[in-house]
């Protein structure tokens, strides 16, 4: 079997920044809807009738909040990766045109 076939990667850095900014403003969307869904899902357990019923929905809330809690934190991570990418990319490339001007002017 053949292993893959690596293809050149070309870096944008402002590409990978607005890709970057579209994750963190996604995952603040996402906070926000979940957060009035969550609140509207509260208020209807406190109204709900029988403890063992209200109980269940309870822990449901409290699951479906960790998993929220979970995936923002995931989706956050990744905008700070590819930014962090981009930041280093542009470092890197800043060193290496440093370097090349110094051998020229040599």
């Amino acid at each position: 079997m053949i292993g893959p076939v690596y293809q050149p990667v070309r870096v944008e850095p402002m590409e990978m920044q607005v890709a970057s900014n579209h994750l963190f403003d996604g995952a603040e969307e996402y906070v926000q809807s979940t957060t009035r869904h969550m609140s509207d899902f509260s208020d209807a357990v406190e109204r709900w009738r029988g403890a063992a019923s209200k109980e269940a929905l309870q822990e449901t809330v409290e699951r479906w909040e960790i998993r929220h809690s979970v995936h923002r934190q995931q989706v956050q991570a990744v905008g700070e990766n590819i930014i962090g990418s981009a930041r280093q990319f542009v470092a890197e490339d800043q060193r290496s045109s440093d370097a090349v001007s110094r051998v020229g002017s040599v």
